[in-house]
């Protein structure tokens, strides 16, 4: 049987996720300048477009290419967490769906987090988790 995990396990995931978003993101741009600086010679507006293109991986990688490769993200991982579908299998285009999409939409608007956060304390499931048929579990050891 599953083990239940705490609200803040989920938050300390999303927390987790961002310190590790920030980091990668704050060295790929130390790097980036240093060699635009030393090597490479890119116009503002071409650094620019490179700068949010790399970004744009980043997030890509961390939402939806790790959780199909090894169930979780870089925070869920160190919390103990897994992604797992309740119907089907998880594919590219849904976690891509999930996470470009669906959580961009509930999260921006207030009305979609407060809500969020009410159907999470009902349910114990994110909206997001609900629509696309995934769950967030503790991982079995």
């Amino acid at each position: 049987m599953r083990k239940k995990y705490l609200v803040l396990d989920r938050l300390l995931a999303l927390i987790y996720d961002l310190i590790f978003i920030g980091l990668s993101l704050l060295v790929i741009i130390l790097g980036y300048n240093y060699l635009n600086t030393n090597i490479f010679k890119f116009g503002t507006t071409l650094k620019n477009i490179i700068l949010i293109f790399i970004c744009f991986l980043v997030y890509l990688i961390e939402f939806t290419v790790l959780p199909l490769l090894i169930k979780s993200t870089v925070g869920k991982y160190l919390t103990e967490l897994e992604i797992i579908s309740t119907q089907g299998k998880i594919t590219f285009g849904r976690l891509l769906f999930r996470e470009m999409i669906l959580k961009h939409i509930l999260y921006l608007s207030v009305i979609g987090f407060i809500a969020d956060c009410f159907y999470f304390m009902v349910k114990k499931q994110t909206i997001h988790d609900f629509l696309l048929k995934t769950s967030v579990i503790h991982k079995e050891i």
